[in-house]
């Protein structure tokens, strides 16, 4: 069965009919379409050029050692074990691989595919501590629009974001939160913020505070923390910036705050310098250099073990927490890693985070427990972004049309109409 599996695959037939590694990589050159040479193969500072080129035409060399098989990238940790190749497809069988979405991994495997070579169905059904967030899943947990629901039916999602300095931080959460289908958005920030989100969404109410040099301080708090109106969630931190003012504004905010809210950006470098988080639900959404300040780790150290900075981000602060980047990771105490499987290197620009902050506190607003509302806000943001790439460009898109996309990504996930 194993040989047949292969055969289907087009492998097998590989192992004959060549004499050497440089031959098997032209055979499958030939037949795959691809390039002779494999661009991966870095060469050690000061090799000679000719020693260099004849890695690159002898790429499959850096998998042999002494005739003998050899591993280039553990399939654990996605380390980088000696020499190794940029693949342009890899082909892993059963199950995905964590080196897949980590270290040295993410970018040598290309496009990767798993094959089912008839692994007993018990094994692959075995729980395991990591998963892929998958497409159905998402679809059953996405709230239903309900005939007779009215707008406070809907959920009620306050942004605290923006400064004098960053006013697109606080318009690009709030898109977000409206464009994944928020009754009402509510922004509370200073004064450049309100005047900014004002010319552009008239469909955002606005709670102006005081401020302090452009910045949210102490008193703000008191002043918003008065206010009637009941939120459902929050999105706390895009475009804060990371003032001492501001410090003092989410030591005041948090004392009480029971609102369940997404904490993203510059209250998150606050926590990193030790403000406390609040008591009630809270969704963290750390990218790298986030991540770095809140562990003190390096980004080297984060990068190289994502699954294992997932686990001392959930020890340390014990609520969801998401690890940002290819094939963000979701995380909640007790509960297996969820990896995102959507999204596209064009999201590598400003404003994308803004955008999903304010799709998790949408769902988090219309009753999703956290973990629900992170797994179901990541694939759904890298959805709407795979359709930009497509339809936009795979590069140079921007924020504000991936926040656009996010009601047809949905009508995607939900099957409930057909694309264009």
């Amino acid at each position: 069965m194993f040989a047949e599996k292969l055969r289907q695959l087009d492998v097998l037939d590989l192992l004959h009919g060549a004499e050497s590694d440089a031959d098997r990589f032209a055979l499958i050159a030939r037949r795959r379409n691809l390039p002779l040479e494999a661009e991966a193969c870095d060469s050690p500072q000061g090799e000679p050029p000719a020693r260099a080129v004849e890695r690159k035409v002898h790429p499959l060399a850096a998998l042999r050692r002494d005739g003998r098989p050899d591993v280039g990238i553990d399939c654990d940790t996605g380390e980088e074990m000696g020499e190794s190749v940029w693949a342009l497809r890899t082909i892993t069988f059963g199950l995905p691989k964590k080196f897949l979405f980590q270290g040295a991994g993410l970018e040598r495997a290309g496009y990767w595919t798993v094959a089912d070579i008839g692994l007993p169905q018990e094994l692959l059904q075995t729980p395991t501590d990591a998963r892929l967030i998958d497409e159905e899943e998402v679809g059953d947990i996405l709230p239903e629009r309900m005939k007779g629901g009215h707008k406070r039916d809907n959920g009620s999602v306050l942004i605290i974001a923006g400064s004098s300095r960053m006013p697109g931080a606080a318009a690009l959460a709030a898109l977000g939160a409206l464009r994944s289908g928020a009754g009402l958005v509510s922004v509370a920030g200073v004064a450049d913020v309100c005047r900014a989100i004002s010319t552009n969404m008239p469909e955002v109410v606005l709670l102006p505070l005081s401020e302090e040099g452009g910045l949210l301080g102490p008193s703000a708090a008191q002043e918003l923390l008065s206010f009637d109106p009941k939120f459902d969630a929050a999105v706390i931190g895009p475009g804060l910036t990371q003032g001492e003012a501001v410090q003092g504004f989410l030591k005041e905010l948090w004392k009480d705050w029971r609102v369940p809210t997404v904490v993203d950006a510059d209250a998150l470098n606050a926590v990193a310098k030790g403000v406390r988080l609040p008591r009630g639900e809270v969704v963290l959404t750390p990218h790298v250099g986030e991540l770095s300040r809140l562990l003190e780790f390096s980004v080297a150290e984060i990068e190289s073990d994502r699954f294992g900075t997932l686990e001392a981000v959930l020890d340390k602060f014990g609520s969801c927490a998401l690890v940002k980047g290819a094939h963000t990771l979701v995380g909640y105490p007790g509960f297996p890693a969820f990896v995102n499987t959507t999204g596209n290197p064009g999201m590598a620009s400003g404003g994308m985070g803004d955008v999903l902050s304010g799709v998790i506190g949408t769902l988090l607003s219309q009753g999703l427990p956290c973990i629900d509302a992170a797994l179901c806000g990541v694939y759904w943001h890298g959805l709407a972004a795979d359709y930009c790439a497509c339809t936009v460009g795979n590069v140079g898109y921007l924020a504000t049309e991936v926040a656009e996309m996010l009601p047809r990504a949905r009508a995607t996930i939900t099957s409930s109409c057909e694309d264009e």
